[in-house]
């Protein structure tokens, strides 16, 4: 196929976000004000070195958030995730040559100095388009990734990078609930404040802001055994399921 040349201009915009795990979010809800804890949860367990045997593999991810990330892979000390870049190339009649057709789904991008691998994408109403590629994020258990493992749930606590204004140096942790029905499907689910009334139902919340401004998140603190009951009777919040595929 003969290539055509497209005189465009980028303008780079991402979603991907881990994560930290899942920066796994946020990613997860860009939109909502994350709930975070002062000590990883539950409290008083212990921390693992390895992720479950039977957890490790790689999963499918599927929820209504519309997410970037589509794989998760476990092994026995890291979670990566595996999603696609977005970014909104927008027309310039003044521009240098950019963008041209690779075949009728893919375009190369010129980066750098030289012309990118195929990237697939779509066309935009304002005359730009919107390209994505491959992009990877790991995770791997360390002291600012503890699991703490209690009974038939897991819990993935990540030191999030969120300051109170009255304590800056103090670590807050996002907590990220997994649990698997079967070999084969699974789920995590993480809190935010959508959550609000079944947190406040067995623990306490306090409402903080960056100290340069910005959006507020959430403080929480619960005993161990509240936090459980909670998980148990409630859930644990925006839920993504796992079908495994490796």
């Amino acid at each position: 196929m003969e290539e055509s040349l497209i005189r465009m201009s980028t303008h780079v915009y991402s979603k991907w976000w881990l994560l930290g795990l899942l920066a796994l979010c946020l990613a997860l809800c860009t939109a909502c004000d994350p709930v975070l804890f002062s000590h990883p949860q539950p409290e008083g367990f212990s921390w693992e070195n390895q992720f479950p045997k039977a957890w490790q593999g790689e999963y499918q991810l599927s929820d209504s958030l519309g997410l970037d990330i589509d794989t998760l892979v476990i092994s026995p000390t890291e979670i990566t995730l595996i999603g696609w870049e977005s970014r909104a190339i927008q027309a310039n009649e003044d521009s240098q040559p950019l963008v041209y057709e690779f075949d009728k789904q893919r375009v190369r991008i010129w980066e750098e100095g030289a012309w990118s691998a195929p990237l697939r994408y779509t066309e935009e109403s304002s005359g730009g388009i919107r390209v994505w590629k491959r992009n990877t994020e790991t995770v791997g258990l360390s002291d600012t990734a503890r699991l703490t493992l209690a009974g038939s749930y897991g819990f993935l606590n990540l030191q999030a990078k969120y300051d109170r204004s009255s304590q800056p140096e103090q670590k807050l942790w996002e907590v990220f609930c997994f649990s698997f029905q079967s070999p084969r499907t699974g789920t995590i689910e993480f809190l935010s404040d959508e959550h609000l009334d079944q947190i406040e139902a067995f623990g306490t919340l306090e409402e903080a802001r960056y100290p340069e401004g910005g959006r507020s998140h959430y403080l929480a603190t619960m005993q161990a055994s509240s936090f459980l009951s909670m998980v148990e009777s409630v859930g644990f919040g925006h839920q993504i399921i796992l079908t495994r595929i490796k």
